[in-house]
């Protein structure tokens, strides 16, 4: 339609729209991925994977709605970390859940911090945020484990 009249401009909304289609797709695909575990028919793909490129590309995909929510964002990966067998999209689709969370449920405090380190032979990934929290009654339902 000619509205956008330089390159530069075309590409940045380009960009805007890819990353912003990818989201949205992974959010469908969550919710169908939820569906067939809750039918018990989820099956999972373990394959080796360079956790940190996994990790760098997907929160690359929310990216731009964390900046446009105004959110600090703190992403700390380390290099040293060895490859992993994962299921690349349960550990995608749970890193942008909790991202999602934080987006959702931190009004006031708009922070996000994801870490991928060695703890003590394991790769641990967190995410921070500070949110309104899990109510104490819900917490035990919550299982905290380590990847790899």
């Amino acid at each position: 339609m000619g509205r956008v009249k330089s390159p530069e401009k075309y590409q940045e909304y380009y960009s805007i729209i890819r990353k912003e289609s990818e989201r949205l797709t992974g959010l469908i695909n969550n919710i169908l991925d939820f569906s067939r575990i809750e039918a018990g028919r989820k099956e999972y793909d373990f394959r080796q994977t360079d956790l940190k490129e996994l990790v760098h590309s997907t929160l690359d995909s929310y990216r731009y709605q964390i900046e446009q929510q105004g959110f600090a964002f703190e992403e700390d990966i380390a290099q040293d970390l060895p490859p992993v067998v994962v299921d690349r999209e349960a550990i995608a689709r749970s890193l942008l859940n909790l991202v999602n969370n934080a987006l959702k449920y931190s009004q006031d405090q708009k922070f996000i911090g994801v870490h991928l380190f060695r703890d003590n032979g394991s790769v641990k990934l967190e995410v921070v945020d500070h949110g309104i929290g899990i109510p104490e009654n819900e917490q035990p339902r919550i299982s905290k484990s380590s990847i790899g």
